[in-house]
């Protein structure tokens, strides 16, 4: 009796250290592919001014004029108190990462404190009170998020430089809206022609 109870403490023993191991392995491997996508981003933008920029439809795609390699594409889309810059990365035609910046109306003035009428209001387009600033940054392997990371800062209409660079990333869960923006990377890639 004591031997198989020592055996299937030795067995419990071992698949934990194996079970555990193996988790390490796959951070490990997480962290590993997160510094080779911070390295290939920094290739890129610090290489920025040779490559060969094309314009088409408001769609900005960036191109190594070495081997005609699409690296970059940038996008932008403006609204009423709403402004997104996206910029999607790509190594071998594989997307890699996604750096998005957006900033939009947080808190608006009402109708009482502007001492105009609720059809003035919507004819002026609102007025913001606060602006609210957010980074998102998404790191992306085999057209797979595998770290999203945020940061964002409410402030004053009067500060538009939110310093974004002070605030820590807290890591978000995908969401489908995340799985969405790789999607549209990969057919922004697969559509953007070169002329």
């Amino acid at each position: 009796m004591k031997i198989g109870r020592l055996t299937g403490i030795f067995c419990a023993i071992v698949f934990i250290t194996l079970f555990f191991s193996g988790m390490l392995n796959a951070v490990e491997n997480i962290e590993n592919d997160i510094l080779k996508i911070r390295k290939q981003y920094q290739e890129i933008e610090s290489n920025i001014k040779n490559l060969d920029k094309m314009e088409s439809e408001g769609i900005t795609g960036y191109y190594d004029p070495e081997n005609k390699q699409l690296v970059k594409i940038t996008t932008a889309l403006l609204r009423d108190w709403y402004e997104e810059n996206c910029s999607f990365y790509f190594h071998e035609g594989e997307l890699f990462f996604i750096f998005i910046e957006r900033c939009s109306g947080e808190e608006m003035f009402t109708t009482e404190e502007l001492g105009i009428t609720e059809e003035q209001l919507w004819q002026s387009g609102w007025e913001a009170k606060t602006l609210k600033f957010s980074q998102d940054r998404i790191y992306v392997k085999k057209n797979k998020c595998i770290r999203y990371l945020s940061r964002e800062k409410v402030l004053p209409v009067s500060n538009t430089n939110p310093e974004l660079y002070k605030v820590k990333d807290h890591e978000v869960n995908p969401s489908e809206y995340d799985i969405s923006i790789i999607e549209t990377g990969i057919l922004l890639f697969k559509n953007f022609k070169l002329k």
